[in-house]
């Protein structure tokens, strides 16, 4: 059996660690209370930005190798499991199928024995009820009609059948599947919490469309709007 390797390089980071420790200061930032300061902390943050800028570029090379290793391992990997799970899929499916199929013709028989027994029932209560219209005897006649009113009707039951494999396990969960997005939508433009939580709103693609548009009232429920940030350019 061959072995394949994969040997990823990290970077020697000494150099730009003693800087980070230089530009960060520490956990604290410094408190801004004149125009000279806020001028220094705009200066250290761009400053800042140039060291972030190297570590990234610093760790680009391994990064971008972690990434293409992570991309072959798993694609050797499921090279294996993709033909398993199919066959597991497929399988599974099958059994489901032949599980229901099972159950629908229990449940077919539970109910033919159900009238089955109900009408045994029904013939003895009236057997019992025609022997006590026939009774000159009020005793006899009264046990009679009592009798007639206690027949039970015996609910059949089919156990389920034992073949499962050892380890399988079946349980059932509850699931959501889309059917209808107007009325999705309308439900949670009513205020539906439920509605509102099947509703995801995407937010790159919400700042794409802000970018595009450039001004509000585009897209009914979302506002475009500006938000100022600090960048700086090395």
């Amino acid at each position: 059996m061959s072995e394949q390797k994969i040997t990823i390089d990290l970077p020697d980071a000494a150099a730009i660690g003693a800087e980070v420790a230089t530009v960060s200061g520490g956990a604290s930032t410094p408190t801004i209370r004149d125009d000279a300061e806020r001028m220094a902390v705009s200066e250290r943050i761009g400053q800042c930005k140039r060291v972030l800028k190297q570590i990234n570029e610093l760790f680009k090379g391994a990064k971008k190798a972690a990434s293409d290793a992570h991309k072959a391992v798993c694609a050797a990997e499921r090279k294996l499991t993709d033909p398993v799970d199919a066959w597991i899929k497929q399988a599974g499916q099958k059994v489901l199928a032949y599980d229901a199929e099972k159950d629908r013709m229990r449940r077919a028989e539970e109910a033919r024995l159900q009238a089955e027994a109900e009408a045994k029932a029904d013939a003895e209560r009236r057997r019992l009820e025609a022997i006590a219209a026939r009774c000159k005897d009020e005793e006899k006649k009264d046990a009679y009609k009592a009798a007639a009113q206690a027949v039970q009707v015996a609910v059949p039951h089919i156990a389920a059948p034992e073949n499962k494999a050892a380890g399988e396990v079946k349980s059932v969960r509850w699931v959501a599947e889309l059917t209808d997005i107007t009325l999705l939508c309308k439900a949670a433009a009513s205020g539906d919490v439920n509605a509102i939580a099947c509703l995801a709103f995407a937010q790159s693609s919400g700042d794409q469309l802000a970018r595009a548009f450039q001004r509000d009232a585009v897209v009914p429920g979302v506002r475009f709007t500006t938000k100022t940030i600090i960048s700086h350019r090395g």
